[in-house]
């Protein structure tokens, strides 16, 4: 999200960007996602969301993805992780981060 420190309102427009430590795991525009039923696109590649318990279509995707916030100043994503790092054959935690402009952050999901 970004917002004005001041008053706290959110700035549209703004760009932001998201990229996980690995390349097991990517964003995905919320609006790019296309939920399908299996018996009717027998010829398509799927993914199953596991939270979500559905198929959905194969997507294109890169390590990187760069959009602009919403009216709401959210940038609206999904993040897929195929896979989290692995060290010694345990999953380890994945790091995510966000960049606006030159700030950056980063938060760590956790394997459960």
């Amino acid at each position: 999200m970004a917002y004005d420190p001041q008053s706290g309102e959110p700035l549209p427009g703004v760009q932001i960007t998201v990229w996980a430590e690995t390349d097991t795991a990517w964003p995905v525009p919320a609006e790019a996602l296309v939920v399908v039923n299996p018996d009717e696109c027998v010829d398509c590649e799927l993914w199953w969301d596991a939270e979500r318990d559905e198929f959905i279509e194969a997507l294109d995707y890169r390590s990187q993805l760069s959009s602009l916030t919403d009216d709401d100043g959210l940038v609206r994503i999904y993040l897929f992780v195929d896979a989290f790092p692995e060290s010694s054959g345990v999953a380890d935690d994945l790091a995510v981060f966000v960049a606006m402009g030159t700030l950056e952050e980063s938060f760590v999901l956790t394997p459960r």
